[in-house]
């Protein structure tokens, strides 16, 4: 998707920190405590959930503060299918995505930013987490070696180690007891939500009308939907949510999205993320076993289309996608 440049406040300009005060007029704003300066970051992409800031405080630290507008978010196509497959709502989970920083920062191989301060107000439609600052590159797929995959690798090893109970939204817990009932799901719940899913989205209903042998193979595979286990994920995963310091380490720098999913579900989003040649270098690091996953790759790509995952593209990109793993 195109860069974001739409945004008035971006510029590094005096009046930054003014305008950032202005966003905050009615919520939480101890995160300015201190602060002298501000300066806005790009978004990567359109539809980014936060919109990233630089601040610098009275005591000479830097900090990054991620400043989302739920009320807008949630509305915004990727968020409203998060919602509707698993029940992921940042209006109400917001504070819970402590969570995430500490299930990562217990389980990954990679480095997670210490966590300084979330937003506590749970009432404000403006809410954020602040970060420490990374020093260091964002990657981008171009500048990625074969070291980095085998450190994707070691990742997916320490995630796929993990077992979870159901499908879920991951913020909020290290432990999925911790959730509300319902709100994990068993495989009969997950079909449930997929196939109300499938009937009411316009995207669907497009690919439905445009592709009808398609979207009889998607329903078939999603009676027929099991899965090998239930494991964390990151179900944006891109290589620019990853920094690398100057001593190699890398830092996972975007929490939002973490899930309880299929194993399946992750293999088939890395299939379409990674080019072949990154994919094979993952394969040959991975450690544990790769599942079958062509029982449900329409599915999960009709899924995936419908989320906009990689963007807006029509329905016979993601179908044309390079078939990778069996």
């Amino acid at each position: 998707m195109p860069p974001n440049l739409s945004n008035p406040c971006f510029s590094a300009d005096k009046n930054a920190l003014s305008s950032l005060r202005l966003q905050l007029i009615n919520a939480d704003d101890s995160c300015l405590q201190g602060a002298v300066s501000a300066r806005l970051m790009p978004a990567l992409f359109e539809d980014s959930t936060h919109q990233i800031w630089s601040i610098a405080y009275r005591d000479l630290s830097q900090k990054v503060l991620k400043l989302c507008q739920c009320g807008e978010v949630e509305n915004a196509g990727f968020w409203s299918a998060m919602q509707a497959l698993f029940d992921a709502s940042l209006t109400r989970d917001y504070q819970a995505l402590a969570g995430a920083y500490r299930y990562f920062s217990r389980f990954s191989v990679f480095e997670v930013p210490d966590l300084e301060a979330i937003s506590e107000s749970q009432e404000s439609p403006v809410r954020w987490i602040l970060t420490q600052t990374v020093n260091g590159k964002d990657l981008c797929a171009e500048t990625v070696t074969r070291d980095i995959c085998a450190q994707l690798a070691a990742h997916l090893d320490s995630m796929h180690a993990e077992t979870g109970k159901g499908v879920s939204y991951l913020a909020g817990a290290l432990d999925q007891s911790e959730l509300l009932p319902g709100r994990v799901l068993d495989v009969s719940q997950f079909r449930q939500k997929i196939e109300a899913f499938l009937n009411r989205h316009p995207r669907i209903r497009q690919l439905r009308e445009c592709h009808p042998q398609d979207f009889q193979q998607i329903r078939q595979q999603l009676q027929c939907l099991e899965w090998h286990k239930i494991v964390p994920m990151l179900i944006d995963f891109r290589w620019d949510q990853l920094r690398i310091d100057e001593d190699g380490r890398l830092y996972l720098l975007d929490l939002d999205a973490a899930l309880f999913a299929p194993i399946e579900m992750d293999w088939l989003m890395l299939e379409l993320v990674l080019t072949p040649q990154q994919l094979e270098w993952v394969m040959d690091s991975y450690r544990g076993t790769i599942p079958r996953v062509s029982q449900s790759r329409e599915l999960y790509r009709a899924l995936f289309y419908a989320m906009e995952l990689l963007g807006d593209q029509p329905w016979a990109w993601w179908a044309s996608r390079p078939i990778r793993l069996p």
